[in-house]
């Protein structure tokens, strides 16, 4: 196991309860692993965060993703969760790794039996990644971490309606929103 705890994700926000009827905030914890210390993201120990790590580069390699593709991936979803695969929001479905919505989750194989299960939600992060990629060079010719990350976050569909990708409003907002973590994909790619 490499060792990533330089760039482990700290706890992001502090909620305290979901307030949507799909919202997985309140979710009991269960499982035969390391758990979060709560729902937010980041808030996991440091061993369970280096698991996810691990999780995701592994489906990476299945996937046959290149180092740069694999670091753009890691600082998507620790943007996301914070390396926490037990995040969830409490405005929405989104959960685990990828902070997918329940739609969005079904797409890529995670239903309720699964939905914390850490190697389902690196797999379902990497057929994610894969598809907006594409989608990403074939509709906008921009690959940047910045471009990949405005379709994972708004919806690779609702973004494709927006029509040019930087400068659109949708866009200034999630890369406001996404601070500092994008210039963390150097550093995940000089240790992978």
């Amino acid at each position: 196991m490499v060792d990533f705890s330089a760039l482990y994700s700290p706890k992001k926000g502090n909620v305290k309860a979901g307030k949507f009827s799909t919202s997985h905030f309140n979710d009991i914890f269960v499982g035969d692993r390391t758990v979060g210390y709560s729902r937010n993201a980041g808030d996991a120990p440091g061993v369970l965060q280096g698991q996810a790590i691990d999780a995701i580069i592994g489906a990476a390699e299945d996937a046959n993703l290149s180092v740069s593709q694999t670091a753009q991936l890691l600082v998507i979803i620790r943007h996301e969760s914070g390396f926490n695969p037990d995040a969830a929001t409490p405005g929405s479905s989104a959960s685990g790794l990828g902070q997918f919505i329940n739609a969005t989750a079904l797409e890529h194989g995670i239903t309720n039996a699964n939905l914390w299960d850490l190697t389902t939600q690196a797999q379902a992060a990497v057929g994610l990644y894969v598809l907006i990629y594409k989608h990403a060079g074939l509709y906008f010719n921009d690959t940047s971490t910045a471009a990949l990350y405005h379709l994972w976050h708004d919806g690779e569909y609702n973004s494709l309606k927006v029509g040019p990708l930087v400068g659109s409003v949708g866009y200034n907002q999630v890369m406001k929103n996404a601070g500092g973590d994008f210039g963390l994909e150097s550093q995940f790619k000089n240790i992978l």
